[in-house]
């Protein structure tokens, strides 16, 4: 056999098969119906056997849709003609064809014009009707397989491309047509999705169908249901007890409707797109969710949508899982070519909170509104993992507040080094009077916050895991009064709270400040604690620094403001303050860092023991192996004109001050 320009010559031992025969049976048949199949069509080599006729790296192409394949084999099958596709493609480019109609008078017309009439696709339903009586009168069934076939363009929506590892299509004559497909779709950036699919009498309205679906190793999706040419139907089984009811139509509108639906079977796809901080294993769901594609567009509706069993695990928000009992959602979202948008309502138990936003133009616009809802069920519906040290508080009073963000989003992590710009690039307004609206009636167990007001015992573990004790109260071993360490009272002040004679326990405007820095930077650099919130963590909460504990820290500094008086909270802080490795207080600070005692401390001395506040452990390691850098003196000096300049030293101070070198004690050092 060879083959050369448009002619074949084939050599062929014996007689022709079944297939040659029927092959032209259906050629004859298509010229009958006058239809035209606008394709071309190109092979390496061809076979013909007793099997059939088997064409090598083909290559098929009409209108949109191009076909290869290693290997597209025709031949007899149990009891019937098949057509085998093996290793190839399917493509679709710039969408699926459009289906072409035509009539006997819109032919005639056509004609009449001078005009062709359009080619049915793939030979049309005039062809594939008279093969369909030609395979009857032969009593001969219809089949077509596929195996390691990719489709490209070919699947709707976000699924990027998909892969068939195995599909039979099987005509019987007179009778039904039977599908089963085994096959992967990967929509982009998401988990593949393993399929497969078994469906009876597609060529009827409704076709039924069954089959199930996998995200990687999740639990699988069992479904069963019909399609009537216009809309897919289906009842998805998603666990021991809960269904799901999908509905698709064909112009692009989707419904899914949930009663107790398990989403295990989704913790694949959950990851992907949010990570595995939000844990969905023994999540359960019900309500209903609408999405339809127009345009471009994509609306996308829950009304409403409950889940329970919702897991969040981070180190950022909490030491602890954080288990969700009934979150709950009804918003409608849309994205376009334009931008996108967003509208609704999130619950969890009791509490609701209201939220909007619109990324347009580059730009994000965020809104948040918590309605007037009382403080004790702001507690109550918290999660516990979120507030363990303040279970058993009561509160008394109403909290309403608002959250509103207005930024450009190229200003993301668009400063990752250097010194940030003065100017915030957008506009951020937080409404939260937390201090006075809600007034804690009964402190938890263990938080004695009015028991400050006199002698307090601290009770701390130290790194070798034993309880210590300490009492803060004038007289006791290493304790100093703040009428005996103003200066470093001023230094601490002065670097971490410059406004703490004034503020209730909250310093908004840091708070922005440190929001500007972090999303210039592109990460989590500066906070925003005052010094009541730090010495309510010393206290309580401990030295972890998330999500949970700057809540709880914000409701006991909230309860200290409200019950003790400033210049007690000072005082209590420069006692408790950690400035060295299980050094703690300025006195044994003092003494550790300048082997003296804090009534004795210089300016810069005083400064550089606020200076490690941020980091006592790393700093003072590092500070006493190498010495202090110049650049750390050189910011003493600048805290050291602060402090003259709130009023904290005399100018000849400051300048007497600047003149001093700042040595650490040897005796301390390692």
């Amino acid at each position: 056999m060879r083959l050369s320009g448009r002619r074949l010559h084939v050599r062929v031992a014996g007689r022709l098969s079944a297939a040659v025969v029927v092959g032209l049976g259906l050629a004859a048949a298509e010229r009958t119906a006058r239809t035209k199949l606008a394709a071309r069509t190109g092979a390496t080599s061809l076979d013909v056997d007793a099997t059939g006729l088997a064409a090598h790296d083909i290559a098929v192409e009409h209108g949109r849709f191009r076909l290869e394949a290693a290997r597209l084999h025709l031949g007899p099958w149990t009891d019937g003609l098949g057509v085998t596709v093996t290793g190839g493609r399917l493509a679709v480019r710039d969408g699926p064809p459009k289906r072409q109609e035509a009539t006997a008078s819109g032919d005639e017309a056509a004609r009449a014009a001078g005009d062709e009439p359009p080619a049915p696709a793939f030979g049309g339903p005039a062809a594939l009707a008279a093969a369909r009586r030609f395979l009857d009168r032969l009593g001969l069934s219809l089949g077509l397989a596929a195996t390691d076939l990719d489709l490209e363009g070919v699947t709707p929506g976000p699924v990027s491309d998909a892969h068939v590892h195995a599909l039979s299509i099987r005509r019987a004559p007179g009778g039904a047509i039977d599908l089963r497909a085994l096959g992967r779709l990967a929509p982009a950036g998401l988990p593949a999705l393993d399929v497969r699919l078994r469906a009876h009498k597609v060529h009827a309205a409704p076709a039924v169908f069954s089959g199930d679906a996998r995200f990687e190793a999740a639990p699988r999706l069992a479904a069963s249901g019909t399609f009537d040419g216009a809309t897919l139907s289906a009842d998805v089984q998603t666990g021991a007890h809960g269904m799901a009811h999908l509905s698709v139509s064909r112009d692009g509108g989707v419904t899914l409707s949930l009663d107790d639906a398990s989403l295990a079977p989704l913790a694949p796809l959950v990851r992907a797109l949010v990570g595995r901080a939000l844990g969905v294993q023994a999540a359960r769901a019900s309500g209903r969710v609408h999405a339809a594609w127009a345009g471009g567009d994509l609306r996308i509706e829950l009304a409403p949508l409950s889940v329970h069993g919702l897991r969040v695990e981070h180190h950022r928000i909490s030491d602890a899982p954080v288990d969700l009992d009934t979150v709950t959602l009804e918003a409608v979202a849309w994205a376009g070519p334009t931008g996108r948008s967003l509208a609704g309502t999130v619950s969890h138990g009791p509490i609701t909170v209201e939220v909007s936003a619109r990324q347009r133009a580059g730009r994000l616009r965020a809104f948040a509104l918590l309605p007037p809802t009382p403080c004790q069920t702001l507690l109550d519906g918290a999660p516990p993992a979120l507030v363990p040290h303040l279970a058993g508080a009561s509160f008394t009073g109403t909290l309403a507040g608002s959250f509103d963000l207005d930024l450009p989003l190229d200003a993301v992590g668009s400063v990752p080094e250097g010194p940030t710009p003065p100017d915030p690039p957008g506009r951020l307004r937080v409404e939260l009077p937390f201090s006075t609206s809600c007034v804690m009636t009964t402190p938890p167990p263990g938080v004695d916050v009015a028991g400050l007001n006199g002698p307090y015992v601290h009770r701390f573990r130290g790194d070798d895991g034993r309880l210590r004790r300490r009492v803060l109260a004038p007289g006791e071993d290493g304790y100093l009064p703040l009428d005996q360490a103003r200066l470093t009272a001023a230094a601490l002040v002065t670097m971490e709270d410059a406004r703490f004679w004034d503020h209730d326990g909250f310093d908004r405007k840091q708070m922005e400040r440190a929001f500007w820095h972090n999303l210039l930077r592109g990460r989590i650099e500066r906070g925003a604690s005052t010094i009541t919130q730090q010495l309510a963590r010393n206290l309580w909460l401990g030295g972890d620094r998330t999500l949970a504990r700057k809540l709880e820290e914000a409701v006991l500094a909230a309860h200290l403001e409200q019950v003790v008086d400033k210049r007690r909270i000072l005082e209590a802080y420069l006692n408790v303050i950690e400035l060295g490795p299980e050094v703690y207080g300025v006195e044994a600070a003092a003494r550790y860092h300048f082997g003296r005692s804090a009534r004795r401390l210089e300016v810069l001395e005083a400064l550089y023991l606020a200076s490690l506040a941020p980091a006592p452990r790393a700093l003072s390691a590092r500070h006493h192996a190498r010495g202090i850098p110049p650049a750390w003196i050189d910011r003493l000096r600048t805290q050291a004109r602060r402090m003259a300049l709130h009023g904290f030293l005399s100018w000849d101070a400051y300048r007497a001050a600047v003149r001093r070198a700042v040595r650490l004690a040897a005796r301390s050092a390692g």
